[in-house]
């Protein structure tokens, strides 16, 4: 069982919902990086925000689907339930 299933998300739904995290991803890493001119605020907020979509990144990792290569050395999607062996 796959997140878009257990929010009850169609195709378009998660689409959206990855094109807004690409997007918010990109403007926090265009960010300049503090210096020690930058206001603490400024300093807290990139630390913050770069922490935040870090942990997002972590989780959007542990919910793609697992790939598996084939004998041509590709990657391929597993069908939901399947697993490999180590």
């Amino acid at each position: 069982m796959d997140l878009a299933s257990i929010l009850h998300l169609n195709a378009t739904q998660v689409f959206f919902l990855y094109l807004v995290f690409w997007v918010i991803s990109t403007a926090l890493n265009a960010l300049p990086q503090p210096t020690e001119k930058s206001s603490a605020g400024y300093r807290w907020f990139y630390g913050f925000s770069h922490g935040l979509m870090a942990s997002w990144a972590n989780v959007a990792d542990a919910i793609k689907p697992k790939e598996a290569t084939n004998a041509g050395g590709t990657n391929v999607s597993l069908p939901s339930g399947t697993t490999t062996k180590p």
